[in-house]
C-alpha cells in the first residue's frame, strides 16, 4: 500500500511507474521498511504531507534516503506533478 498504490495512481500519467512500488526482477528499488505493528500516520497519496510514524527506511532508486527519522541523501529522485 505504501508504495504500489502511489505507482499504480500515476501509471497512467507515466509508464515507468509500471516498474515501481513492486518488488520483482527489474523493478526499480524504491522501498519502504517499516514495523507493521507500529507503522501509523495521517498521509495519503493525494496529501502525503503529513508525518508518519514505525518507517524505519526508505529506498528511492536504490539509495537510502531516509533512516531512523532523518534524509540521509538528497538527488536519489525527483518530485512529480499531479493533477487528478
Amino acid at each position: 500500500k505504501i508504495t504500489i498504490d502511489p505507482a499504480r495512481l500515476l501509471e497512467p500519467v507515466n509508464a515507468s511507474f509500471a516498474r515501481r512500488g513492486r518488488i520483482s526482477e527489474g523493478a526499480i528499488a524504491d522501498v519502504t521498511v517499516f514495523d507493521p505493528a507500529v507503522v501509523d500516520g495521517m498521509g495519503t497519496v493525494l496529501d502525503a504531507g503529513q508525518e508518519s510514524i514505525g518507517i524505519h527506511a526508505v529506498l528511492v532508486n536504490g539509495v537510502v534516503s531516509f533512516r531512523d527519522g532523518r534524509i540521509m541523501s538528497d538527488g536519489a529522485g525527483r518530485y512529480l506533478r499531479y493533477a487528478p
